[in-house]
């Protein structure tokens, strides 16, 4: 796994798949010392929590670039869904979901893009997991020796 900020070479650590929520899996990877910047669109992270929607949400993705919309509910136990964002590409997955703080000037990581979810009307609606959930998931996870 290669960090394109920083150029630096990652190992996957474990793999997680949640038993009670399908269509979804991440990864640790640890990059060592050679960490990213944490910034996000040229604007300081500071911190994860879950997404408040008041706030538009956003996401990056490699092939989409960023997109933004508005909470649009959830999704199985723990998912989230989006509108107005244009439709996610293949390779979008596993991209950062952000939030705006009030300041205007810094973001919040709020979750991880799982892609598209085409509901029974023929919408179509962004999905994602909320990183908080996810930090928790990794944290009780079996990691190999």
């Amino acid at each position: 796994m290669l960090d394109r900020t920083t150029g630096a070479t990652g190992q996957f650590v474990v793999t997680v798949t949640p038993d009670d929520e399908p269509f979804q899996d991440y990864a640790l990877i640890d990059f060592g010392a050679s960490r990213s910047i944490p910034i996000m669109k040229g604007m300081p992270i500071t911190g994860v929590t879950l997404p408040d929607n008041r706030n538009s949400i956003c996401h990056t993705g490699i092939s989409t670039g960023v997109a933004c919309g508005q909470l649009a509910g959830g999704m199985l136990i723990n998912q989230y869904l989006t509108t107005g964002m244009v439709r996610s590409i293949p390779g979008d997955s596993g991209g950062p979901v952000w939030q705006l703080n009030a300041d205007g000037a810094s973001v919040t990581i709020v979750g991880i893009w799982l892609g598209e979810h085409n509901n029974d009307s023929g919408g179509h609606n962004g999905r994602f997991y909320p990183l908080t959930h996810a930090i928790a998931d990794l944290a009780v996870a079996e990691v190999p020796d």
